[in-house]
């Protein structure tokens, strides 16, 4: 089982969003059936997908979590190796 406190105190910053932090010993789904509706309006994307991947894949989350990551590379390679990426 994923404690919902593992997942939220795991990503930075997450107490400055503008959603309910898990109360103690909370699990993720039932986290995630609280907080699911207000995940349309967080202004961070990246936690809100990444609170969605974890829901999606509750058997393997690190694992999904590691198709995004290689998904992004991907992406930004493809940008770079076309020059239509920022290069700072």
């Amino acid at each position: 089982m994923i404690l919902a406190s593992t997942v939220y105190n795991s990503y930075p910053d997450a107490k400055a969003l503008d959603i309910d932090p898990p109360e103690e010993g909370e699990d993720f789904q039932t986290w995630y059936d609280r907080i699911k509706d207000d995940l349309n309006d967080c202004e961070d994307t990246l936690f809100a997908f990444i609170i969605r991947e974890i829901h999606d894949a509750p058997d393997a989350p690190i694992r999904a979590l590691q198709m995004a990551i290689r998904d992004l590379e991907a992406t930004i390679a493809g940008l770079q190796s076309n020059g239509d990426g920022n290069h700072n």
